[in-house]
């Protein structure tokens, strides 16, 4: 993401991070936006080209969920 991302923005995205099932998406490349997962799968490049399809070049999160991501939670 860009440095001109308002920390709202990120901070939603977050929110929208920690509240995904672990189970579900485990191991997979996660593209969020607007509250909501807009991409995923295995393959980076393709979950983030998918992404900046729906996006319209809109700013969003992407990020691996790893099996210990939300162990500590």
């Amino acid at each position: 993401m860009s440095s001109n991302v308002s920390s709202s923005v990120l901070k939603s995205e977050y929110e929208t991070y920690l509240s995904l099932d672990p189970k579900e998406y485990r191991g997979q490349w996660v593209a969020l936006l607007g509250g909501k997962v807009i991409a995923h799968g295995n393959d980076p490049k393709k979950v983030y080209d998918e992404a900046n399809n729906v996006s319209k070049k809109k700013p969003f999160m992407l990020t691996k969920i790893t099996a210990t991501a939300f162990e500590a939670l």
